[in-house]
């Protein structure tokens, strides 16, 4: 279960005001582990049964996850060229708080004092505190595709590996990238992708929301 009293988020790179993070899925599959020797294609009715334990699996955690409280961290580091280093560190920003899972995703900070960014642009924690989940509110078959790409293992762990896409015509900000289930009850055990569009116009909040590639 990927339940945890303490997360911890780390990201580290460039990060540059008005040029928003356009990740690109790599075009062979990441090396995260190593391939199961010979491995055939699952049926499509055995593909459907899968696709819906990952999906009954992944809401069991979201309601787990809602009962808890957990205190999040997050660090960001931001980076500057330079012509003789590469990337520098140009500035950096810490949240500490408390995560609330009910309804609307949010995290009340334990700091005094917390800047976020400035009056043109800000980080928001909770967005951070979402790349914990592949898809909060609707993770299912009705708004994304699933595509069977291999077995493998994550250390010890055996492993199905699927390619996940929004469906067509879904709104809202949508999960693309790939995901790892565990092989025994179909638990995601990490996740690598990002949300599209990577920029996304908030009508709630009456603003661009920016989006980073992950891997959880």
């Amino acid at each position: 279960m990927r339940v945890k009293v303490l997360v911890g988020w780390v990201l580290l790179g460039s990060l540059f005001l008005g040029t928003p993070c356009q990740a690109q899925l790599p075009s062979t599959p990441p090396a995260a582990g190593q391939p199961i020797g010979v491995d055939p294609q699952p049926s499509a009715a055995t593909l459907d049964q899968f696709i819906e334990r990952i999906v009954a699996r992944e809401n069991v955690e979201v309601e787990a996850l809602s009962h808890f409280s957990p205190i999040t961290e997050t660090y960001i580091q931001e980076g500057r060229p330079d012509k003789q280093l590469g990337i520098v560190p140009k500035s950096d920003f810490y949240f500490l708080g408390q995560a609330d899972f009910r309804a609307r995703l949010k995290v009340h900070s334990l700091l005094e004092r917390e800047k976020k960014g400035n009056w043109m642009w800000s980080y928001e924690p909770a967005g951070f505190l979402q790349m914990f989940f592949v898809d909060r509110g609707e993770f299912d078959k009705l708004h994304y595709r699933f595509k069977y790409e291999r077995r493998e293992f994550l250390e010890e762990v055996r492993c199905y590996v699927f390619y996940v896409s929004p469906a067509p015509k879904t709104r809202r900000a949508r999960f693309v990238g790939r995901i790892w289930v565990e092989d025994h009850d179909m638990t995601i055990v990490r996740i690598n992708g990002w949300y599209t569009p990577a920029v996304h116009f908030s009508l709630k909040n009456f603003e661009d929301e920016y989006y980073v590639h992950f891997d959880y």
